[in-house]
């Protein structure tokens, strides 16, 4: 009787080991039947147009070169392009922050010298130095930045000032670099422009040409991005979008939750994700690099782009169209790509479907846009309680206008643009 128990006890424990023998082969061996072709529209790469850098995308919109009291605007851009590189590779030797010296004081060193002035379109958290910049420090003792010096002495040295406040520091860097930034300025020549200060918002300076300027309208063929590829970026599951034509010639797509609409005859999208709610706001650095890295994750850069704006507040960023290192603007935002965001996800999502393709020759003459004077003395006399204290910004840029109905083609003009009290707008000032 024992030995018939012994025996059932080995023949169970036998069945048990190949069950599991069993079990184990299925596992390794058993594929779910999955939809394959919605598996693939979801691993699908979209490339619309680039990726870019942080430091192609978050880039100063002005170049001043200081030299024995005088300003000068660096205006070619393959000069700045290159001098903003060998900037943000500068070998850092050490790190000072200044709180024994007023920033007028220290400006009025770096004015009366010889230094290159970075101008940024915005201020921008330090931290963000570490990702446009050789990393050369986690913690900061200032919150952020606007202008980078970089002083031309015996003791050279780079400077991160924020206009708005008495704050900066110092970072003394290595003389060759020095050298390399002398050697680049030498190639400007002619397009050096003198320019002049004044005091504008929070104190702060800026910089416009003493003399006018002469800048020519292009004309470029233009290139749409096809509504399909937006639309395969932006929803998780294209395949299950729903779109809609309407009789105007928009359309749009909807997944019940998200919806992209295609507007102003297929030349602008707007694109909302309302499914989050807004349960905490994204910090300043970390806002600015996901606004980036979104574009990048469809490789949306179709033209050259710069970071001219965010705002905490609302956790929105836009970026603004640049040719030639001047910014090209539109009343309707078709030259912006604006994003806001609710917790870590895109909540809105507007921008251009046009995009600049190849220069062709219109045959028109060069603009002599006026000098910064007399730009200032005809905001006076138009602008109703003109004041410097809420000037932001002069700038000469572009406005793109349509040749035809289908945009197939497009010229952007020459004008001057200002930021004042918070928003950009064009200065038509009429020929004397």
């Amino acid at each position: 009787m024992k030995m018939n128990f012994e025996r059932a006890k080995s023949v169970v424990l036998l069945l048990l080991v190949l069950l599991s023998l069993a079990l184990t082969w299925g596992l390794w061996t058993f594929q779910p039947q999955y939809d394959f072709g919605k598996r693939a529209n979801k691993a699908q790469v979209v490339t619309i147009g680039e990726k870019r850098q942080f430091n192609e995308v978050i880039t100063p919109i002005q170049f001043i070169y200081h030299h024995g009291g005088y300003h000068y605007g660096l205006l070619d851009d393959w000069i700045t392009n290159d001098l903003y590189h060998i900037v943000m590779d500068v070998n850092v030797l050490d790190y000072e922050y200044l709180d024994h010296i007023t920033k007028r004081g220290l400006l009025d060193t770096l004015h009366n010298g010889s230094s290159l002035e970075l101008v940024f379109p915005v201020q921008l958290p330090v931290t963000i130095s570490n990702y446009i910049m050789k990393p050369v420090r986690q913690e900061w003792d200032i919150a952020s930045f606007d202008r980078i010096f970089v002083h031309i002495s015996k003791n050279p040295a780079l400077y991160l000032i924020a206009t708005a406040g008495d704050q900066a520091i110092k970072l003394p860097i290595d003389m060759e670099d020095v050298r390399k930034i002398q050697e680049k300025i030498g190639q400007v020549g002619g397009s050096k422009q003198l320019f002049f200060s004044i005091n504008a918002r929070d104190g702060q300076r800026l910089y416009l040409p003493d003399n006018q300027i002469s800048l020519t309208p292009l004309t470029f063929t233009t290139a749409r991005i096809p509504p399909t590829e937006i639309k395969n970026a932006l929803f998780p599951d294209p395949n299950g979008v729903k779109q809609y034509r309407l009789n105007n010639g928009e359309e749009s797509f909807t997944d019940e939750i998200r919806a992209l609409e295609i507007l102003q005859n297929q030349t602008m999208l707007r694109y909302v994700n309302p499914a989050k709610q807004d349960v905490y706001g994204l910090e300043p650095e970390e806002l600015i690099l996901k606004s980036v890295e979104f574009v990048n994750d469809h490789s949306g850069w179709t033209d050259s782009y710069m970071l001219i704006d965010w705002k905490k507040a609302n956790q929105s960023v836009q970026f603004q169209l640049m040719v030639n290192g001047y910014p090209v603007f539109h009343p309707n935002g078709m030259t912006t790509i604006y994003e806001s965001w609710s917790e870590s996800e895109v909540y809105e999502y507007n921008r251009s479907l046009i995009n600049l393709r190849f220069q062709i020759d219109n045959g028109q003459e060069s603009i002599l846009l006026p000098s910064g004077r007399e730009l200032l003395s005809y905001l006076t006399q138009v602008k109703p309680n003109f004041s410097l204290s809420l000037l932001e910004f002069a700038l000469i840029g572009y406005e793109i206008e349509k040749k035809d109905s289908d945009f197939t083609v497009a010229t952007i003009q020459p004008s001057w643009f200002i930021k004042y009290d918070g928003k950009w707008e064009k200065v038509s000032i009429p020929n004397r």
